[in-house]
């Protein structure tokens, strides 16, 4: 197998890869594939972007090498994410070299992550990372704080950092409500092409484009690393994103949420008890809609339907339900609690 020749082509469809990437693809092992990785980065045909766990590879543009990659540390008293936006974006001439929508969105998720780790994490510095070539776009900002998931357990007294993601999943949750609402990560993860969140023994993985999330163990972390990537050909705007989970009829107040359901199923394919149901719904009264996506479930038990569509929705009647990518197994199981449902009530 011509492994040099593996990385072009995965190139030439995707804007950047990583080297486990290509181990996917071609099952050889690591050295080997940072030894032709090395050879292309050598003679100029891809170039490095990033450093450490964050390396990835993107092919020279038609332009010439990287536009942008940046890395600084700032102190984090008294410091402002506007003003850090601000001054990246006249040194680098954001506004000139990005379509609007881009633009629009890369200020708004980078200055919300950046407040997130000024308002939470404890740190006394944050280093701050950009990057930009012919095909993509991104940030990292990462701190030496307590850790956004070890916050969460904190907060609200949870078991682990499993819970901590399943509650920060479902969104409005924060950790200082006086000062936050929740919405500005949530947004992000949402609207972002891929978001990766690192922090103690964890990583969290949106990937939108496969509209996806995973959780990994990772190396030992201490605080938080945040990695924002979107194609800059993208043709998102915030506006849909706010619409969607917004919108004039309500007013524009954030009333719905989107679980992936499979993040509660603790790596089964099968969620068969009530508990698991309770652990899901947990918090989730203060939504008036909320999306069920079971991507990657194969089947659901009587006792975890009927905690969802009678038990949850008779408590709460106004909160609409709604539910995506079910088979015909979780389908019918659905379907037969809300015929029993509908049965008593004649």
């Amino acid at each position: 197998m011509d492994i040099k020749k593996t990385i072009i082509d995965r190139l030439k469809k995707t804007a950047y890869f990583r080297v486990s990437d290509i181990r996917a693809i071609t099952g050889v092992t690591r050295q080997a594939v940072n030894k032709h990785v090395k050879d292309l980065v050598v003679s100029g045909e891809i170039v490095k972007i990033g450093k450490t766990k964050n390396v990835k590879y993107a092919i020279r543009g038609k332009a010439g090498a990287i536009g942008i990659q940046s890395r600084a540390k700032y102190i984090i008293k008294g410091l402002r994410e506007d003003e850090v936006f601000s001054e990246l974006e006249l040194k680098y001439n954001l506004k000139s070299i990005l379509r609007k929508n881009v633009s629009d969105i890369f200020g708004f998720s980078f200055t919300e992550i950046l407040n997130n780790a000024i308002d939470h994490s404890q740190s006394s510095d944050v280093a701050v990372c950009i990057g930009a070539d012919n095909y993509s776009l991104s940030f990292s900002i990462i701190d030496c704080g307590v850790g956004i998931f070890n916050n969460i357990i904190r907060k609200f007294k949870l078991k682990d950092e499993f819970q901590a993601i399943q509650e920060l999943i479902k969104g409005k949750t924060t950790t200082a409500k006086s000062e936050h609402s929740g919405a500005g990560l949530f947004y992000v993860s949402k609207i972002a092409d891929e978001l990766v969140i690192q922090s103690d023994n964890t990583e969290l993985r949106f990937d939108n484009r496969k509209k996806d999330m995973m959780i990994q163990n990772i190396r030992h972390r201490k605080g938080t690393a945040v990695e924002f990537n979107i194609s800059r050909n993208s043709r998102k705007d915030l506006k849909s994103i706010f619409d969607f989970y917004s919108g004039e009829k309500y007013e524009y107040e954030w009333v719905k949420t989107s679980i992936l359901v499979k993040l509660f199923a603790a790596g089964k394919e099968y969620i068969p008890s009530r508990s698991e149901a309770k652990r899901l719904l947990y918090n989730l009264q203060k939504y008036k809609k909320i999306i069920l996506d079971f991507k990657d479930i194969r089947g659901i038990g009587q006792g975890f339907a009927d905690e969802i569509f009678r038990v949850f929705k008779n408590r709460y009647p106004d909160i609409v339900i709604e539910t995506i990518n079910t088979n015909r197994a979780v389908t019918a199981m659905i379907g037969f609690v809300k015929k029993t449902v509908d049965n008593k009530k004649k």
